[in-house]
């Protein structure tokens, strides 16, 4: 199984809580994530 992640920058992310919160979706935790995120010198594409 391949496990692929996304990254958008957004400004606030208040609007896609309150969407959460107004169609009924269950909160299962909150987190706070650290990351260092190294760049590949001979692929800039790959991190």
């Amino acid at each position: 199984m391949q496990e692929y992640e996304h990254s958008f920058k957004v400004k606030n992310i208040e609007p896609f809580i309150d969407y959460c919160k107004k169609n009924g979706y269950t909160e299962i935790s909150i987190s706070i994530q650290n990351r260092k995120v190294f760049e590949n010198k001979h692929n800039p594409k790959l991190i």
